[in-house]
């Protein structure tokens, strides 16, 4: 009989703690996430971008160029063919990026970065800078970037 109560307690412990963290995401899982992609835009991978990225992520970029602005907002595939494209006509690609702040908050991370991007296209060497802020959210215990704003100067 007292056999069973520690069997309780103990389940009832464990149950408690799965529950209590099931929906928290950690800092260390969006590290990872972030090492994950920065791997894949070095090996120009947009699939394995792709799989960080949930089906229903808002993307929305704004381009400043030769004093003009414009506002594009994507779907996933449509980023994800924009990317393939681009890399496919660029030459000399170069990208880095620096994580400015990581703010977790429950099942979702806050992310600020800044991150530079050099090609040669049609033999003139191209720099674009950017600024983004990216909402990662653990979907299905999967964290996955559900938001990407970014502002790019070229």
């Amino acid at each position: 009989m007292q056999l069973f109560p520690k069997a309780f307690i103990f389940c009832f412990s464990l149950l408690f703690s799965i529950y209590a963290t099931a929906g928290d995401l950690t800092e260390s899982q969006v590290k990872q996430m972030l090492e994950r992609i920065e791997v894949a835009v070095q090996n120009l991978d947009a699939a394995a971008i792709g799989r960080q990225l949930a089906d229903d992520v808002f993307i929305e970029v704004t381009v400043n160029a030769q004093g003009q602005s414009q506002v594009i907002q994507l779907e996933k595939q449509q980023y994800l063919q924009l990317l393939q494209t681009g890399w496919a006509s660029y030459e000399d690609y170069d990208y880095s990026q620096t994580i400015n702040s990581i703010e977790v908050k429950g099942n979702k991370a806050y992310i600020s970065s800044n991150s530079v991007e050099t090609m040669t296209i049609q033999g003139k060497t191209v720099e674009a800078g950017s600024k983004e802020a990216s909402v990662i959210e653990l979907i299905n215990g999967v964290p996955l970037v559900t938001e990407i704003k970014a502002v790019t100067a070229m």
